[in-house]
């Protein structure tokens, strides 16, 4: 029966001393039961075979970074936030119907379709649509849409481009935007 009442000695007596050793802390306090003896105050209770800092590595607790390794940390990139723009801007510029030449036969013709150009601009008080060169073809709405017609004068089996500008403006500032449409002659059959 004596041994029976001891086991539980040695739990309460190591626990202390497991947990200085594992949080790589030292123990130095009297630990006393029952038949123990008590430890001197004057020596702390370490592990000759561990030293505490591999210890606490393979615990997993953390670690407070040395002035070393926080010099080695790189400084988080800070984005620079868009500089809210001043004037209009084109927010796009498209091509929303591609045209096609004429093509069939000289007893039976089918006409070509026009070109159908799209755009969405912000901050204009004017919009305009300039076709193959300077000028203005015509003035338009800052959300818009224009059909045009798409000329193919040209040898067969050729291709024809057009190029179309379009102009924001809003006081001095301006924005242009030019995109060049192409599409295939089609030869015109001879019956």
């Amino acid at each position: 029966m004596p041994e029976k009442k001891r086991r539980w000695y040695i739990p309460v007596v190591a626990a202390p001393v497991v947990a200085a050793l594992v949080s790589g802390c030292t123990f130095t306090g009297t630990v006393t039961a029952g038949g123990a003896s008590p430890v001197s105050e004057s020596e702390p209770l370490t592990s000759s075979s561990t030293p505490p800092e591999a210890s606490t590595k393979k615990s997993g607790a953390s670690q407070e970074p040395t002035p070393e390794k926080q010099a080695e940390k790189k400084p988080e990139k800070v984005e620079p936030k868009p500089e809210k723009s001043t004037g209009p801007e084109i927010v796009y510029f498209r091509v929303k119907q591609k045209p096609t030449c004429e093509s069939g036969t000289d007893a039976v013709r089918y006409p070509g379709q026009p070109v159908i150009l799209e755009w969405k601009a912000t901050g204009a008080e004017k919009t305009t649509l300039s076709v193959d060169g300077p000028g203005i073809y015509a003035e338009y709405g800052a959300k818009d849409s224009a059909t045009l017609d798409f000329p193919c004068a040209g040898t067969p089996n050729s291709y024809v481009s057009h190029r179309y500008l379009l102009t924001v403006t809003s006081g001095h500032t301006t924005r242009t935007k030019l995109i060049h449409v192409k599409a295939r002659v089609n030869e015109i059959a001879a019956l």
